[in-house]
């Protein structure tokens, strides 16, 4: 009988340490639901296990020995393994999945408060002619924020131009300060706000306080559901 090991054998066995290593990790996380710490330890006794198993199987079949015990206790093993790794798989995906539907949900809410409160709010226009110009403030704002063209530039000027049409005044270009962009958007679109509204200063500064929250966290939402999965998960996270 021949037990000198071959360039194959070798190959081989690193190939079985590398998927097996793999294997021990997706364990590792599939298991950690279930046992918390101790998961680690009984992801690398199986691991270790697997590759006892394949050593054994090996000098099985070298001896010409019937192997078919070790086959099924290695798939025992194997199976066991498989479904903690599903679970490892799947549970990151869902989380996931259900975290990219949460937020579109809240985004939804957060819309859906904006719309219900300035529905009960009082203004100087029909309703129509209070949501065009509600849109184009919206725009307005968003276009002085655009990182790519921030400040009044030319599409935003042209918003300005239209809601001056709509409400038959004048619309003051104000300037930034300190480069605060942000802050230039508050205070364009507040200026708007007074112009089409006739609303006591409590109803005025709760339709501020909704506009600002909307705003802020329609973006941060934007720009986490534009994330790769795998970022996406880490901040949601911490």
């Amino acid at each position: 009988m021949n037990r000198k090991i071959t360039a194959t054998d070798f190959f081989l066995a690193i190939l079985a340490c590398l998927l097996i290593s793999v294997s021990f990790y997706q364990t590792w996380l599939g298991l950690q639901q279930i046992f918390g710490a101790a998961s680690f330890v009984i992801a690398l006794v199986l691991s270790l296990l697997l590759l006892f198993l394949c050593w054994m199987i090996r000098a099985a079949k070298m001896e010409r020995r019937s192997s078919s015990s070790l086959v099924w206790i290695y798939i025992f093993i194997a199976s066991f393994c498989f479904i903690a790794n599903f679970n490892a798989l799947y549970t990151r995906f869902m989380r996931t999945d259900i975290y990219t539907t949460e937020l579109r949900d809240i985004n939804e809410r957060f819309n859906g408060l904006e719309t219900d409160v300035q529905s009960k709010l009082s203004y100087k226009y029909n309703k129509e002619t209070t949501q065009n110009i509600e849109i184009k403030k919206r725009q307005m704002m968003g276009q002085i924020q655009d990182p790519g063209n921030k400040g009044i530039g030319d599409r935003a000027k042209a918003l300005i131009r239209d809601i001056e049409k709509l409400t038959g005044q004048k619309v003051d270009e104000l300037t930034a300060i300190r480069d605060d962009y942000e802050d230039l958007a508050q205070r364009m679109g507040s200026q708007i706000d007074n112009m089409i509204s006739d609303l006591s200063p409590e109803e005025q500064a709760l339709k501020t306080d909704i506009n600002n929250a909307v705003l802020k966290w329609n973006k941060r939402i934007q720009d986490l559901l534009l994330l790769p999965k795998r970022k996406r998960t880490i901040y949601l996270r911490d």
